[in-house]
């Protein structure tokens, strides 16, 4: 997102607020995604798992995946391509 922010030229100032509240603000999701992975929840249905029901909730859906033994799908990440993401300051 900094990264977009920066080609789009907004302005420095705008660019630290956004930063800032998304850092700040998106924390408590990073929190939760914890929490439930410790506890053996799924956040990312994985391939060839049985869709949700017309009618049920995504928790319903969690402890259903859960109990049928579904595992998350380990998600790769290439350093190479998050290398200049995962900088404050970005080369331009």
């Amino acid at each position: 997102m900094q990264i977009a922010m920066k080609e789009s030229e907004v302005p420095k100032w705008k660019q630290i607020a956004v930063y800032g509240a998304v850092s700040l603000l998106g924390q408590a999701s990073w929190d939760e995604n914890k929490e439930f992975r410790k506890q053996g929840l799924i956040r990312i249905i994985p391939d060839g798992t049985e869709p949700p029901g017309a009618n049920e909730t995504w928790d319903a859906h969690q402890l259903r995946l859960q109990k049928n033994g579904a595992k998350e799908t380990p998600r790769s990440i290439n350093p190479e391509f998050c290398k200049i993401g995962n900088q404050a300051n970005i080369p331009f």
